[in-house]
């Protein structure tokens, strides 16, 4: 599926098949906590769905765990690999997108680029004026279109 972001770039979405493997440079993750959505408050960008680069030597599902923990105190109960959303800039990058069921969440003394957590049922409980532009991505409304049953 292609979409555009909100520069302008087209961004191609590829859910994966059952011989998938993640292997992009970043991960993006779709949060289940409790039934509510687990997402991240940006010092920059605003709230957003956790996520970010994967580290030299790391795998995209060591950087999964790693980013959730970092920015929001989460610790992963179950995940599943689900897509590759690709941004057709200049450079071109890829994010492997994870759907993650969380256990917990771990108070942290620092959440690094972040404000911590943020635990809201749909993401329209989150005002426009907060949300990153990540939250008003069609690509990644359309993977939370894909995944409203698992809320």
């Amino acid at each position: 599926m292609i979409f555009s972001d909100h520069v302008g770039n087209q961004v191609v979405l590829k859910f994966k098949d059952t011989t998938d493997i993640p292997t992009s440079k970043h991960v993006l993750m779709i949060t289940n906590f409790q039934g509510n959505m687990l997402l991240t408050n940006n010092k920059i960008r605003g709230i957003e769905f956790p996520g970010g680069k994967v580290e030299v030597g790391e795998t995209p599902i060591q950087a999964m765990y790693r980013e959730l923990k970092e920015e929001t105190g989460g610790i992963v109960r179950h995940f599943e690999y689900i897509a590759t959303y690709t941004v057709q800039d200049q450079s071109p990058f890829s994010k492997d997108v994870f759907y993650v069921d969380v256990a917990s969440i771990e108070e942290r003394d620092d959440y690094l680029e972040t404000s911590g957590p943020v635990i809201v049922k749909s993401i329209n409980d989150v005002r426009d004026d907060d949300k990153s532009f990540l939250l008003k991505d069609d690509c990644i409304l359309y993977i939370l279109e894909t995944l409203k049953e698992r809320f």
